[in-house]
C-alpha cells in the first residue's frame, strides 16, 4: 500500500513568485505562438539598386550572367538594351538592414527587385517605415480550379507514322496539332536551344524516352538543392509530372514517344510542392525563372497551371 507523501510548504512569499514566473512563462509562450500563427509570406520591394556608379550598371549586369547568357541577350536583345538596371542583384544592405528586424528571408528576385520573407504584422508595419521600401504585399497563392478535356477530339487510331518518316506511335497526335512532322524532315530537332521547365520534378535517368537527353543543370527550389527527383520530404507522387512534361517535349523512343525538341538542352527547375496543391508559393517559380534566364535558357516551359492568384488572400 502506497503513503501519500507530505510536501513541504512553501512560503507564500516563494510561492507567489513561483506562480507570477509559471504565468509569466505561459504568457510569453502563447505570445510566440500567437507571433508564429500569423507570420505570413511577403514580398518587400525596395525603390531601388541602391548606389551605383554611373556608367557601371551595365557592366555589373553582365557579370551575373552566365556566358551563354551573355551571348543569347547579344544575339536575340534589343540594340542598345541588351542589360540594365533589371539584371542587377537586390542591394545587399537593403537586405541586412531588413533582417534586423527578425524576419526570414526566403528569396531575392533581381527583376522584381524585392525580397520574400516571413513576416508578421507587427514586422511589415515597421519595415514600411523605411525609406528605401516602395511595396508590400502578400504573396500569392494559387487557387485549383476543375480542368475539363474533351478526350474525344484526340485520336488514338493510325499507324503513329509522321511525315518525317519517324515513328511517333501514341505521340503522333501531338506532333500532328504542332506541325511539327516537316521541321523533324528539316532536321530540326532543337538542337542548340536549352529548354529550361519549371514543374514538379524529374526522375530521367531510368527512363527509356530520356536516355539521351542532355541535362546541362538542375535545382530544386523547395529544398534548395540540386536534386531533383524525389527525396525525403516529397510525396511519392512529387517528380511524376515533371518527368511526364519533359517527356512530352524532349523524349526520343520510336515507336513509342518522340517529343519536338528530342535534340535539345534542357535545364530543370523544381518548384511546386505536391503535398500542399492548395497553396503554391509564386516566389520559387520567379526565381526559378531567373536562375533559367542567367543560364541563356531560350525558351521556359510551366506546366503549372497557375490560373488564378489573389493578392495573398487565403482561399
Amino acid at each position: 500500500m502506497f503513503r501519500a507523501r507530505k510536501m513541504k510548504s512553501l512560503s507564500p512569499r516563494y510561492t507567489c513568485g513561483l506562480i507570477i514566473s509559471i504565468l509569466l512563462a505561459l504568457v510569453l509562450a502563447g505570445g510566440s505562438f500567437a507571433s508564429d500563427q500569423e507570420k505570413r509570406k511577403y514580398w518587400i520591394y525596395f525603390s531601388d539598386k541602391g548606389p551605383i556608379v554611373t556608367g557601371q550598371a551595365g557592366k555589373l549586369a553582365r557579370q551575373s550572367l552566365s556566358p551563354r547568357a551573355v551571348q543569347r541577350r547579344i544575339l536575340r536583345g534589343k540594340p542598345g538594351a541588351i542589360f540594365d538596371t533589371s539584371d542587377l542583384p537586390v542591394y545587399k544592405e537593403y537586405i541586412r538592414e531588413v533582417e534586423q528586424y527578425g524576419v526570414e528571408i526566403c528569396r531575392r528576385s533581381r527583376w522584381l527587385n524585392a525580397i520574400s520573407v516571413w513576416a508578421d504584422p507587427v514586422q511589415t508595419e515597421q519595415l514600411r517605415e523605411l525609406p528605401f521600401i516602395e511595396k508590400i504585399e502578400p504573396v500569392a497563392i494559387y487557387v485549383r480550379e476543375p480542368l475539363n478535356l474533351d478526350q474525344g477530339k484526340f485520336d488514338k487510331s493510325g499507324s503513329g507514322f509522321g511525315i518525317s518518316g519517324l515513328d511517333y506511335g501514341a505521340s503522333l497526335n501531338q506532333i500532328q496539332l504542332s506541325n511539327i512532322a516537316p521541321l523533324h524532315d528539316e532536321g530540326l530537332s532543337g538542337q542548340g536551344i536549352l529548354i529550361a521547365l519549371l514543374d514538379s520534378g524529374y526522375f530521367y535517368e531510368q527512363h527509356q524516352a530520356l536516355q539521351h537527353l542532355d541535362i546541362v543543370a538542375e535545382h530544386d527550389f523547395i529544398f534548395n538543392d540540386d536534386i531533383t527527383k524525389n527525396e525525403d520530404g516529397d510525396a511519392v507522387s512529387q517528380h511524376n509530372h515533371g518527368t511526364w512534361v519533359l517527356s512530352v517535349v524532349g523524349g526520343f523512343l520510336p515507336g513509342t514517344l518522340i517529343g519536338p525538341a528530342y535534340g535539345a538542352e534542357y535545364a530543370l527547375a523544381k518548384t511546386e510542392f505536391i503535398p500542399t496543391e492548395t497553396r503554391i508559393e509564386e516566389d520559387n517559380w520567379v526565381a526559378a525563372v531567373e536562375w533559367s534566364d542567367s543560364l541563356g535558357a531560350d525558351i521556359i516551359s510551366s506546366s503549372l497551371g497557375y490560373l488564378i492568384f489573389d493578392n495573398g488572400v487565403e482561399p
